[in-house]
């Protein structure tokens, strides 16, 4: 089915109790939609009886169902499902996610402390599936998920030890090494860890070569991080780290400085050091130097290793000092030269700007909100609100603040618009952003001319409705 298709499924009964809402993605065989179990919003995923693999996946959801812990989403309810005139369905409903890690990489990679609170809940996630003799078995950025403050992961590919891959997922670029002639174990959720944590903090999946066990890991990556990638990419199954040897590894302090690099090839197969090593001591040197009514900041590091003898030591700190003082002098000199003297000083008359205020404008289209907002340099001329379904709506609790900056041209178009604050739920910031691109607004004036500005539109999102607030920040010319 196309996703046309799946669209117009909107406002069908699955099962004759879940109403699929909001149709989120799929493929021509598979389909997700937002729904309501207990009151709350809910996710319900289908897939089609024809599918490759299709009759796998429902036992995975069920075996799913029975699995509770803090960070895995729950599975509430499984089951067939027969659509008027369709093609049989498998379906699954369970916990809703705001957004997930796949999401946040798409824009940015993680920072170290992201990276440690990302691993803190997937250890324990992980920990209690092995305890059960379970492996999740395809954990990648986007099974990691956020639920409101919580990390979860995604529960659709657990299963139990000893199970091989279907056709379908032995395609996959992530699939263990040993997984083809073996079935999975936790040892190969240790394998994704590692590959999940070179991707959370580089954007890019270290390369591995099927045939010579050697993993291309990005020589800065900082410690600790590297050695428990390292660790969980141990081509040989056997060889590679426990959970308790990663959370060992996690207490290290992270590096303070990157070592330089390119990537290179590290063969993990024969470099299983899972003990800490000496670490490097790092003595930072820095002299600031503020002068005049600029500050001008000169920084100077040097690094000590551990063995350096004192005599090398004391002649490489004088040497920082007079290098630190003679720029110091040169920034005083310039800002000397640079400064007018006063027998070069003549007064020039002041002058001021003459304040222009914008003419009246009247709106080209009739505002939607019924009254138009009005400011000194400008005006809001037509807004639009948000198009929120009733399930989204009535699971708010409290208030949902998204903030959109626009930008606008002379005339009263929105020419780009982004998100400043996207508050806990993706659902409600795209909403907002689609909305805040269909605003007009009338140019502010300055020396009697219209000109491009900048707005911020605020967002309220309650069970009761939507409010909004909007503030001229400054006209972009």
């Amino acid at each position: 089915m196309t996703l046309d298709s799946w669209q117009q499924w909107e406002g069908r009964v699955l099962g004759g109790r879940y109403v699929l809402c909001q149709h989120l993605g799929g493929s021509d065989y598979t389909a997700v939609f937002v729904t309501e179990f207990g009151g709350a919003r809910a996710v319900a995923k289908l897939i089609s009886a024809e599918a490759p693999d299709s009759a796998a996946q429902l036992a995975r959801w069920e075996a799913a169902c029975n699995v509770a812990h803090p960070h895995l989403l729950r599975v509430y309810d499984t089951g067939r499902w027969h659509a008027d005139d369709e093609r049989d369905m498998f379906f699954a409903v369970t916990e809703f996610a705001d957004e997930n890690l796949g999401e946040v990489l798409a824009d940015r990679p993680l920072t170290l402390a992201e990276a440690r609170e990302m691993l803190a809940p997937t250890l324990a996630a992980l920990e209690y599936l092995h305890e059960r003799n379970l492996v999740h078995g395809f954990l990648k950025p986007s099974n990691v998920r956020a639920v409101g403050p919580q990390l979860k992961l995604a529960v659709d590919s657990v299963r139990r030890a000893g199970t091989r891959l279907t056709r379908v997922e032995q395609e996959d670029s992530r699939a263990v090494p040993e997984v083809f002639n073996a079935g999975l174990s936790w040892r190969n959720d240790i394998w994704a860890l590692g590959l999940l944590l070179v991707e959370s903090l580089t954007r890019q999946k270290p390369k591995i070569e099927k045939t010579g066990g050697v993993a291309q890991i990005p020589a800065d990556m900082l410690e600790p991080f590297k050695s428990i990638a390292q660790a969980c990419l141990q081509r040989d199954p056997a060889k590679r780290c426990s959970i308790a040897e990663v959370r060992r590894m996690l207490e290290r302090p992270v590096e303070s400085t990157k070592p330089q690099g390119e990537v290179v090839p590290i063969r993990v197969e024969s470099n299983p050091k899972l003990e800490p090593q000496p670490e490097r001591v790092v003595v930072p040197a820095t002299a600031k130097a503020s002068v005049g009514p600029e500050s001008t900041t000169v920084d100077a590091e040097t690094h000590l290793y551990e063995g350096e003898p004192p005599k090398d030591r004391n002649r490489r700190l004088v040497l920082l000092a007079v290098s630190i003082l003679l720029a110091v002098i040169a920034v005083v000199a310039l800002f000397r030269l640079g400064r007018p003297r006063p027998s070069e000083m003549k007064s020039q008359p002041e002058v001021v700007a003459p304040i222009t205020k914008p003419a009246d404008v009247q709106p080209s289209a009739p505002t939607t909100s019924g009254t138009q907002v009005k400011s000194a340099s400008g005006a809001v001329m037509r807004e639009v609100m948000p198009e929120v379904s009733r399930v989204a709506q009535n699971s708010i609790h409290g208030v949902v603040k998204v903030r959109v900056q626009v930008n606008v041209d002379e005339g009263d178009k929105v020419t780009l618009a982004g998100l400043s604050a996207h508050g806990p739920s993706r659902y409600f910031a795209r909403q907002a952003l689609e909305a805040a691109r269909q605003w007009t607004f009338s140019a502010p004036v300055v020396n009697g001319k219209p000109v491009a500005s900048r707005w911020m539109v605020e967002f309220d999102f309650r069970r009761s409705g939507v409010k909004t607030e909007s503030k001229l920040m400054q006209p972009k010319g």
